[in-house]
């Protein structure tokens, strides 16, 4: 995997695609600690926790759509 460094503003910003972010299963919201060693860029999640919060209610959420847009047919089919 490859990415950019994009002009943002008077700073530069690391453009990751969606695909990136999914295959590394990293919230765009997810907050990074930043260090350089030895010549390369180490990212590390301060607060990973949020991130998997932040899944579990996007999944809730989506249980929650389903069962009020198809729950009537879930039941019928179960029995």
């Amino acid at each position: 995997m490859t990415a950019n460094f994009t002009k943002f503003g008077n700073d530069y910003a690391l453009v990751l695609g969606e695909s990136a972010l999914q295959q590394l299963q990293i919230d765009p919201q997810a907050e990074f600690e930043v260090k350089s060693a030895n010549g390369e860029l180490v990212f590390t999640p301060v607060n990973t926790t949020a991130a998997i919060d932040s899944r579990e209610q996007k999944f809730q959420e989506a249980i929650a759509d389903v069962h009020t847009r198809f729950g009537n047919a879930m039941k019928r089919l179960a029995e």
